[in-house]
């Protein structure tokens, strides 16, 4: 191999390199963080909603047994709406939140004891009566 070559090879890599970390920046951001009860434990299986006030763009997520989200591939811009809910704690919410390039923005939001008493259900089923009975085709 020559020189010439070697350089032009060289370069090829060099191209290719920054390419592929601009690719993988991407146009995007996200939006993680911890749901916790007034007490500071995490809060699992709670639903967390994720607005662009802007938009109008809404995804959703749950959290995991130690609390956490992780929601990604966000839109740019903002304002963004967090809201975590959970049925024993009530809501919490962030407001104001701005995504640009590549952002990955953390939060903690708690969440306050709920008082709210369920009420029962009661399910009631009755046979059909006019049934019939069909053997075969």
């Amino acid at each position: 191999m020559n020189y010439r070559s070697i350089s032009a090879f060289s370069l090829f890599l060099l191209c290719l390199s920054f390419s592929l970390s601009a690719w993988a920046q991407g146009t995007q951001g996200s939006i993680s963080g911890l749901v916790r009860s007034a007490t500071g434990q995490p809060v699992s299986h709670s639903t967390v909603k994720v607005k662009n006030e802007s938009t109008g763009f809404t995804t959703s997520s749950r959290t995991g047994e130690l609390g956490t989200f992780d929601i990604k591939q966000l839109p740019l811009g903002g304002p963004y709406t967090v809201e975590a809910q959970h049925i024993e704690y009530g809501s919490g919410t962030a407001s104001g939140i701005q995504l640009n390039q590549g952002d990955v923005v953390k939060l903690n939001i708690s969440l306050a004891a709920s008082s709210t008493a369920l009420e029962a259900v009661e399910v009631r089923a009755t046979q059909l009566q006019n049934s019939k009975d069909y053997i075969g085709a």
